[in-house]
């Protein structure tokens, strides 16, 4: 961490805030800072920081200097003791001033003794920051530095692709950096993404046994690093072993509760656990922390929504998709926060959607969505309709999946017998099931209330 005036810089996740609040700085920009701090005061030339900051990639010195612009213009408002100079045909200077003292200051010691003793707290702040730097945290190589920030960067896409480009580059930081911890997590997480959305042809299975693999390998190289207990937590992260992978989802928060990924896994953790206010306090923190990632803010719309807090779940669902245009899942919850609103016809307009981005797989699940929309407005044919296409594919069962679309659409249809059948069949589902609004009305039903309670 690098921390001057309202500013701190974590270089392990290139990321500044400002007065603890994340800034939406590219990762680029913020390598430029870091470039500028590590320099020390001195002047560095424009051909190095091009290297520095773009490796071999080919860009003009244009990106740089909006990369400075930028820098300037955030200094200029927050804090413009932090100066960047342009030195002529040499490159740039990066300085920070010290404020003036005050006019009225007392003096409390005498002038060498206050000199004497800020040297003694310099050098012993300065080697116990070294000391745990180098235990906790140690510093990656330029090359490894650039590597693992371009796997992130695949990482948090959560594509398919993504996830494969992912995999080289912190395989690339493993091979550049042995000793550092982060390769191996980046890995360990990449694994657990590929068996949870069952990307490529290996076994679930045996992706979350390559994750887990990892994950230890880190843990072994840096018991304190949060990246790691949270690759392990997410490697474990399956219902037989919910209970670990909430443990190291905590050790991770205490270790570095600035680090974003953790906080959202064990917030989901907690919905599943039916734990909706703490749930939700998790990922609207780990949403501050990291205001870009998609799949935390369409975890904290279901979370709003399952806490009926429906305009927020339609405003953090919305800009999900602003993020996202192509998640699916986030058409969802778009679309239940707007039945629930009683805006019906914005409501079928997202789970139409949500059907037309997710394909075929998905075809019976947005019938049934569908099905429960029209029937709330009296359109019973169409309803019906809806229901025989949800009826005849096959209708899918995920173990996370949120809303009891089949249910619903049964019970607005009048065929309750059929629902409960359905409710005492998935009973075992959890509280994600149980809870959903939409099942309010029949909450106290005897025959449903021993499977919704």
């Amino acid at each position: 961490m690098h921390n001057f005036g309202p500013f701190c810089l974590d270089e392990r996740r290139l990321a500044l805030t400002l007065n603890g609040d994340p800034l939406p700085l590219g990762p680029r920009v913020v390598q430029t800072l870091l470039v500028f701090i590590e320099s020390n005061g001195s002047v560095i030339s424009k051909n190095e920081l091009l290297d520095r900051v773009w490796g071999d990639a080919a860009v003009g010195e244009g990106s740089l200097t909006q990369n400075v612009y930028v820098l300037r213009k955030l200094f200029g408002k927050h804090y413009p003791q932090a100066k960047i100079q342009t030195v002529a045909r040499r490159g740039y200077r990066f300085s920070v001033e010290s404020p003036p003292p005050p006019r009225h200051a007392h003096r409390v010691a005498p002038y060498g003794f206050g000199i004497a003793v800020m040297v003694i707290l310099a050098i012993t702040i300065g080697s116990s920051y070294v000391a745990a730097r180098r235990t906790y945290a140690p510093k990656l190589s330029a090359s490894g530095s650039q590597l693992y920030a371009v796997g992130v960067y695949y990482w948090r896409q959560r594509t398919g692709p993504a996830i494969a480009k992912s995999i080289q580059y912190f395989t690339a930081v493993t091979q550049s950096d042995p000793q550092d911890a982060r390769g191996y997590s980046g890995l360990s997480e990449a694994y657990s993404i590929q068996a949870s959305y069952r990307y490529g042809p290996r076994s679930s299975e045996t992706l979350y046994a390559l994750a887990r693999k990892f994950a230890v390998r880190a843990l072994a190289l840096n018991p304190g690093s949060a990246e790691a207990h949270a690759a392990l937590g997410q490697a474990e992260d399956r219902p037989a072993a919910r209970a670990a992978a909430a443990a190291e989802y905590r050790k991770a928060i205490e270790l570095d509760p600035t680090y974003a990924p953790p906080r959202q896994w064990y917030g989901q953790i907690l919905m599943q656990r039916a734990r909706y206010a703490a749930a939700y306090a998790q990922l609207k923190r780990a949403s501050q922390l990291d205001p870009t990632s998609v799949s935390t803010l369409n975890a904290l719309a279901t979370a709003a929504y399952l806490s009926r807090n429906y305009s927020e779940a339609l405003t953090y669902a919305q800009r999900t998709i602003d993020l996202s245009p192509k998640r699916a899942d986030a058409q969802i919850v778009l679309g239940l926060a707007r039945e629930a609103r009683n805006e019906i016809p914005q409501a079928i307009l997202a789970y139409r959607q949500y059907g037309t981005l997710c394909g075929r797989p998905c075809n019976g699940d947005a019938a049934a969505l569908l099905a429960h929309a029209y029937a709330s407005t009296g359109k019973l044919n169409v309803a019906r309709q809806e229901l025989r296409i949800a009826l005849t594919h096959n209708y899918p069962h995920v173990d996370e999946r949120m809303p009891p679309n089949l249910v619903v659409a049964l019970l607005a249809l009048g065929q309750r017998s059929e629902a409960l059948a359905l409710v005492q069949t998935e009973a075992s589902h959890g509280g994600l099931y149980t809870n959903d609004p939409r099942l309010d009305p029949v909450r106290s039903d005897p025959s449903f209330k021993r499977y919704l309670n």
